[in-house]
């Protein structure tokens, strides 16, 4: 099973109504190729809208909705607590939790759910994804990413170092996980991202 990469005294006003598609691709030896599109967008009142396929399992579509608490400053962050359906092969509902810390050049994101099995109570399972990174320069950074899930009969933890480059508006990052083990895999994403100019509406 591929599964992929909190208003009030957190919010620091309404932003720009902006949105991205992030597309991830699964190389594994002895395992078909996959692909892992994900397209989000999050509204000027922080309300975030985001549709994964093959994310939660293969051939299997969801869907979730959710607010954005964050803040800009010297420790910047970002919180968004989702719920959402889930349909295909997997058919049931998640609730789950966006988030990210920067300092500096310093960034900590993680995306974490639980979700529930509408027919097979022990086909529930815990899920998160952590990324550590450091940025070197403007446009790359690298760091450490932990991938963790949890069944009724079964945990698994798979450790990562990644790279990532962005140029503009696009961004590409490369995971190796279990680097030096016999059953070590690469993730490679290639992710856009787009922001509404105000300024540009208005004159419009």
């Amino acid at each position: 099973m591929w599964l992929m990469l909190l208003s009030g005294m957190w919010h620091s006003g309404h932003t720009q109504l902006h949105g991205g598609i992030q597309q991830y691709y699964s190389l594994q030896s002895n395992e078909p190729f996959s692909i892992m599109p994900v397209i989000f967008m999050e509204t000027d009142r922080n309300w975030y809208v985001e549709c994964r396929y093959n994310y939660e399992a293969p051939k299997t579509f969801s869907a979730y909705i959710g607010k954005a608490f964050k803040k800009t400053n010297a420790v910047s962050y970002s919180f968004s607590p989702m719920i959402g359906i889930v349909s295909g092969e997997f058919k049931g509902y998640s609730i789950g939790l966006n988030s990210s810390i920067e300092y500096k050049r310093y960034s900590l994101t993680s995306a974490s759910q639980y979700t529930f099995c509408a027919k097979d109570s022990y086909q529930n399972f815990a899920y998160s994804w952590t990324d550590i990174g450091y940025k070197v320069m403007p446009n790359l950074s690298f760091g450490l990413s932990l991938q963790q899930t949890k069944t009724f009969c079964q945990s698994t933890s798979d450790g990562a170092i990644f790279v990532q480059a962005t140029f503009q508006k696009w961004t590409v990052p490369v995971y190796m996980f279990n680097p030096g083990g016999k059953m070590n895999y690469f993730i490679i994403g290639l992710n856009y991202e787009w922001k509404r100019d105000k300024r540009k509406s208005k004159r419009g």
